[in-house]
């Protein structure tokens, strides 16, 4: 899917996730930067969740004996000391927690508006624990299945540089959906989505690839630290 534009007045941009499609009016022009706050989050979510589901072996209910993580972290792990590099004095914009197709996940969004250039800044955080299934002719342990997870959805996504805290195989590009940049790693059975992006108030046009990247970088690390 393409990354919609970023003009001086107005961007429409359709937004597909599980299935649903719906359109996001996202009004970024100076004074009614505002007005995009909403528009910035749908679209974190819609870049991080998109195609969540998985066909499993028949999913697992619960945890195996071998699983790291039996349930997803909850969005309070994302703390305020780690959300301020990304949204200062952010207002959350999600916070949920379900299942997923043979395990748990939990969603998370914060949005932020400045007076000065950063204008409106968006973070979101999806945390994604795959449970071991040990049913069916293909038992799979839940860490092949995070692992599966992550090349399935960013298959050509290297790293661009080192990033030690990340673990061996960290993912990053260009969201899904939006200007928006991604970052992803695994921890054992879990996989960690991490997403930002923003319009600036000055210019109303998208907040640079390689600035979302270090800021989407530098919360993943920080997260990383806390699991």
């Amino acid at each position: 899917m393409a990354s919609p534009r970023a003009p001086s007045s107005e961007a429409e941009t359709r937004l597909s996730t599980q299935g649903e499609v719906s359109v996001v009016r996202l009004t970024s022009a100076g004074p009614r930067v505002g007005a995009a706050l909403t528009a910035v989050v749908l679209v974190a979510g819609a870049g991080v969740t998109a195609a969540l589901l998985w066909p499993g072996n028949g999913a697992a209910e619960e945890a195996g004996d071998g699983d790291a993580f039996a349930q997803a972290p909850n969005c309070s792990l994302v703390d305020e000391d780690i959300r301020d590099a990304a949204v200062p004095e952010g207002t959350v914009q999600r916070d949920e927690q379900g299942p997923l197709d043979g395990g748990q996940r939990t969603m998370c969004a914060w949005s932020s508006r400045t007076d000065g250039d950063d204008g409106v800044r968006g973070l979101a955080v999806d945390f994604e624990v795959y449970w071991s299934d040990s049913g069916g002719a293909d038992p799979t342990d839940g860490a092949h299945r995070a692992e599966r997870r992550l090349d399935s959805a960013l298959p050509e996504a290297p790293f661009p540089e080192a990033a030690e805290a990340l673990g061996s195989d960290p993912r990053a590009g260009p969201a899904a959906t939006g200007s928006g940049r991604e970052v992803a790693f695994r921890r054992d059975n879990l996989v960690v989505w991490v997403w930002f992006g923003g319009v600036r108030s000055d210019s109303g046009e998208g907040i640079p690839g390689g600035e979302a990247h270090d800021t989407a970088r530098t919360v993943a690390e920080e997260i990383a630290t806390r699991l």
